[in-house]
């Protein structure tokens, strides 16, 4: 995504733009209560929305029981910066 935009009801909110793009997830539960779910039926829908913010993915694989994920789909540690205005 290049950019995403979260608002209530009244249009106040914020926008968060990648440079160039970023990955992310929004939803009303929290990382522990998905975690901890069993079943659909068992998250707790909060009064709050969990964003997540992901720099970058790595590709699908581990080399656990199969090839592992082509070079250029590997993620690195490398420094990054991130900027919030």
């Amino acid at each position: 995504m290049r950019w995403v935009s979260l608002t209530n009801a009244r249009g106040v909110g914020f926008i968060i733009v990648g440079v160039p793009r970023i990955d992310f997830s929004a939803h009303y539960y929290t990382t522990e209560n998905i975690d901890k779910a069993q079943h659909p039926y068992e998250l707790v829908k909060q009064d709050f929305i969990t964003l997540n913010l992901d720099h970058k993915q790595h590709g699908l694989g581990s080399a656990s029981c199969g090839p592992d994920v082509l070079s250029p789909y590997q993620l690195k540690n490398t420094l990054s910066n991130s900027k919030f205005t």
